[in-house]
């Protein structure tokens, strides 16, 4: 590389051609092309930022049973996201509220969920600071802070057996203002009873109410174990109907539905987890290589996989599974269906 070529000229004469610089820019041009001289790629890569959030800033009247989340515009390094990273604080105070934090990596949403009910007609401010780092590594943007209000009165409780602080309150309080479940007349007012258990027919009912779907007269399902259908309600024939034509469930047996069995947690996780499935596959993520899950897998060949699926997305938080809820085969109690339905609720929650 880098000779002197002598080559004749037409006049005879010698020329010296110097091809030190076509050989330099033959190999110049080679290089480009394999990528070994190309500069160094600058990062593009930018921390998360808030894309949603709720309650609104500045909105008043809130509910102190209300949520609060953030949507971020990338997913999250869940580690990062602490007490000190989202905190609730009163308006004018440094004091943090005592709170509980989620995330929903296929939502990329980040819930906070107060210890105890937030005081009538107080502002409180939401912060999430740059603390928070996506997957990457990368800080977020900016710190950013909002504020709300709650409502200067709440409503007295609607079922006189469940108070604030009791186990699932805000999942039956908050179903119930959403017109997804009801209670029974007691002695001294409504009562929800949240140990008694679940018929799966009142189940087909509450899992249409969480998805909103629609139910009208005459719809059918191929199970004859169903009460003969009444025109002037859709209770429980419809219902169970939409049930199935939305895959939800599929019988006890390809022409039995169970209708006055009671629902086991099995059942329960396994028709949530189908609904949100059919809803949205993007609702659920797989769970991480390795995870078992409270209940393990091998009870059910159905039902494990996707009690895997329930409880790596947050389907089963706030169920003792080390304790009274650790028998997937039990009948699931009212007061445990209705943390199932409001954890499911909060997927489905732009």
């Amino acid at each position: 590389m880098g000779r002197l070529i002598r080559r004749p000229c037409s006049d005879g004469t010698q020329r010296a051609l110097v091809v030190r610089v076509l050989c330099a820019t033959i190999l110049l041009v080679a290089a480009l092309g394999a990528g070994a001289l190309r500069p160094a790629p600058t990062s593009a890569a930018v921390g998360p930022v808030a894309q949603a959030f709720s309650p609104p800033a500045g909105a008043t009247d809130i509910s102190p049973l209300l949520p609060i989340w953030v949507k971020f515009s990338t997913p999250i390094d869940a580690a990062t996201l602490t007490a000190d990273t989202f905190y609730l604080t009163p308006l004018g105070s440094s004091t943090k509220v005592p709170a509980t934090l989620t995330y929903i990596a296929a939502q990329k949403r980040a819930t906070l969920v107060p210890t105890t009910l937030l005081s009538n007609g107080v502002t409180y401010r939401a912060t999430v600071t740059a603390g928070i780092k996506d997957t990457d590594g990368n800080p977020a943007q900016s710190a950013w802070d909002w504020t709300f209000t709650i409502a200067a009165a709440t409503p007295p409780d609607t079922f006189v057996d469940m108070h604030p602080g009791d186990p699932y309150y805000t999942a039956i309080q908050s179903l119930y203002e959403a017109g997804i479940v009801s209670g029974d007349d007691g002695p001294l007012g409504l009562e929800f009873r949240p140990n008694n258990p679940v018929w799966r027919q009142q189940f087909a009912k509450m899992v249409c109410g969480v998805l909103d779907l629609t139910v009208i007269e005459g719809m059918t399902s191929p199970f004859t174990d169903l009460e003969a259908n009444n025109p002037t309600k859709l209770y429980p024939n419809e219902y169970v109907a939409a049930a199935y034509a939305n895959g939800i469930t599929t019988g006890t047996t390809a022409t039995t539905f169970g209708p006055y069995l009671d629902i086991s947690r099995a059942q329960v996780v396994t028709m949530v987890v189908r609904a949100l499935e059919a809803r949205d596959p993007s609702l659920l993520s797989p769970p991480p290589v390795g995870f078992i899950g409270a209940w393990g897998v091998s009870f059910s060949p159905v039902h494990g996989p996707n009690a895997r699926i329930a409880e790596a997305n947050g389907l089963l938080d706030g169920l003792p599974l080390a304790g009274a809820a650790n028998d997937p085969w039990a009948p699931m109690p009212r007061g445990e269906v209705a943390q199932v339905l409001w954890n499911a609720l909060q997927k489905l929650t732009p």
